[in-house]
């Protein structure tokens, strides 16, 4: 790691080089809310946590958790994965009218080295930034935002946004 990475993940996490004024609401609001946010789900998803088949840490599955509600998929593609039933626990108390698919979706949540689906999806999360299928992601997106730190990594395609990648610690 170059000395100057975790300063930018440290200036980009507080919002600061951000000019993408989505992305600055994204990382301020969703990736790394201060105390003043508030959910209703946490001890939902905390119990489902311990009774479900699970991999994940509350952390990430309240960060997927304020990701669904951020964007509101109309559909969500959950792969597969040992904590898919987890996810889908969490997808289904975020968004109860959202379609939950292993095909074609507005949003996927990629676990650990599993493929992204060929779906199309506009938003893709990984629980994994090491996955080989996020490399190949970037490099074929043209537009939009990719978000990624040592551990977890976000994609957002959309065309209304110009190419950027940030470091940021979330």
């Amino acid at each position: 790691m170059l000395g100057t990475d975790w300063y930018k993940r440290w200036r980009h996490a507080r919002g600061f080089g951000i000019h993408s004024p989505s992305a600055y609401r994204l990382v301020r609001e969703v990736l790394r809310p201060g105390n003043a946010y508030a959910y209703y789900a946490y001890e939902d998803i905390g119990r489902a946590r311990r009774a479900l088949p699970n991999l994940l840490s509350q952390n990430e599955l309240e960060l997927i958790f304020r990701l669904l509600l951020h964007f509101r998929p109309a559909s969500v593609c959950i792969p597969s994965g040992p904590s898919r039933a987890t996810l889908e626990f969490v997808v289904k108390t975020a968004l109860p009218g959202a379609t939950l698919t292993t095909g074609p979706a507005e949003m996927a949540i990629v676990e650990g080295r599993e493929s992204v689906p060929p779906s199309g999806a506009t938003i893709v999360y990984f629980t994994d930034s090491s996955n080989p299928s996020l490399a190949t992601l970037a490099d074929a997106v043209t537009t939009g935002h990719i978000l990624r730190n040592p551990t977890r990594a976000l994609v957002i395609t959309t065309p209304r946004l110009p190419k950027q990648t940030f470091q940021i610690s979330f």
